[in-house]
């Protein structure tokens, strides 16, 4: 297969490459606003469960489907001036935007992909991660949260593609053929330590390099992440955790004893669950699941629940929106007001990250965000007017990591270079 493909799609020469250059640069242009047209149906759709394909494209205030022609990437937005055609209501900006971010960043992928030392079908791979990012950075910027569908895709498309065709991979080609280069000191050192390694070849190689990038991701920021919220993740709740019921009813009218008792109602949701807490945390005995519509005998739960403002999930997994109708009795042993400095979400991210740049880019990256993340985050804190107008947004790790992750991947060797530069003059000095 990767043969036929060598054959179909050689190499461009140097002059074909010179003379195609800018009729591709155009198609790139239109294929990232196409894409970024999509992706802002992924981006509005994907955190709020809804199918990417059906309904058709429509305005999410009056309903109204979208037509071809009002559905041309950053043409439609200008020709309509900015305003639903049949409602009249203003289209965001951001729309347009994203298109043409999407364009500009393919645009800058072809000419990437088409210089002397790179595989020009690299273009798909590298866009796919790149759209991915983007999709990811969005999604956090609005709603907090990264879809676990678009890492995992992530992830399976660059293992697949570097166990397929190694090349397309930024792997370093002195690794593929067994060296030590400086520029993935992590995987020539497991090479070293293990030559049986070696004798995979370059796919197994590629393979080995991709799943290292998941797990220095992962470590990476998952490490980070254990050590922030077990040194700051508590949050004093309004409630007095000593007063809570021993024997409790859990519904989403609020937590309160069982039987009830007319002097002790119910404490509320919003009381269980402070504006700077993410969850609440309860451990339980004898947890059982009651609904009016099911079985006299409720449905035996785990031994620890999980509040959100959404509604209650437990520890295998099922959900309870707060808008149902249940209940859920038991014994409480134990409360607690938890937050997440740093989102499951984040570390999901970077492990993708890793699995298309590889395991020493991790540590670039994760560098590169949080240092512009902290501070902002500390110009938000310092100045009272930022402070004022900032929102939970502004503070979310998963746009920086994603322009962090975009700067690698079209200046890596000079910001590789600048941060050794920068850690041995602090080492010398």
């Amino acid at each position: 297969m990767i043969a036929l493909l060598q054959r179909l799609f050689p190499p461009l020469t140097t002059d074909l490459r010179e003379a195609l250059t800018p009729l591709f640069v155009v198609f790139a242009f239109a294929l990232g606003a196409a894409s970024g047209s999509f992706l802002n149906v992924v981006i509005w759709r994907l955190p709020r469960g809804e199918c990417l394909s059906r309904p058709p494209s429509h305005c999410p205030r009056c309903q109204a489907r979208i037509r071809a022609w009002q559905n041309l990437p950053l043409l439609s937005w200008i020709m309509l001036r900015g305003r639903c055609f049949n409602c009249h209501l203003p289209i965001s900006l951001r729309y347009p935007l994203i298109e043409l971010i999407g364009a500009l960043l393919f645009s800058a992928l072809w000419w990437w992909s088409t210089a002397p030392t790179q595989v020009w079908l690299a273009f798909f791979p590298h866009a796919l991660f790149l759209s991915l990012l983007l999709a990811c950075a969005m999604t956090d910027w609005d709603h907090g949260i990264i879809p676990d569908r678009l890492t995992r895709l992530g992830i399976l498309a660059a293992l697949l593609c570097a166990a397929a065709w190694p090349r397309l991979q930024p792997v370093p080609e002195a690794l593929l053929a067994g060296g030590a280069p400086g520029e993935s000191l992590i995987t020539a050192a497991l090479l070293n330590q293990f030559p049986l390694l070696q004798k995979t070849g370059p796919h197994g190689i590629a393979a080995l390099h991709c799943l290292l990038g998941v797990l220095a991701g992962a470590a990476l920021l998952g490490g980070f992440r254990l050590a922030a919220n077990l040194l700051l993740g508590s949050v004093r709740p309004d409630a007095d955790p000593g007063a809570l019921p021993g024997e409790f009813s859990l519904t989403p009218a609020g937590l309160g004893p069982r039987p009830p008792d007319p002097a002790a109602p119910p404490v509320p949701l919003d009381r269980l669950l402070p504006a700077d807490a993410d969850y609440v945390r309860l451990d339980l005995r004898q947890a059982r699941l009651l609904r009016p519509d099911g079985p006299a005998t409720g449905e035996r739960l785990p031994r620890r629940l999980l509040l959100f403002r959404e509604g209650v999930e437990t520890s295998s997994g099922q959900f309870l929106p707060w808008n149902d109708t249940w209940e859920v009795t038991g014994t409480l042993r134990g409360f607690s007001a938890r937050r997440d400095t740093v989102g499951l979400g984040d570390v999901k991210l970077l492990a993708m990250i890793g699995a298309f740049l590889g395991p020493d880019a991790c540590i670039y990256v994760l560098l590169l965000a949080a240092l512009p993340a902290a501070l902002a985050g500390l110009l938000i804190l310092a100045v009272p007017p930022l402070r004022r107008a900032a929102d939970s947004a502004s503070l979310r790790f998963g746009p920086w990591l994603a322009l962090a992750a975009t700067s690698l991947f079209f200046f890596g060797n000079h910001l590789v270079l600048w941060f050794r530069n920068v850690i041995l003059s602090l080492l010398l000095r």
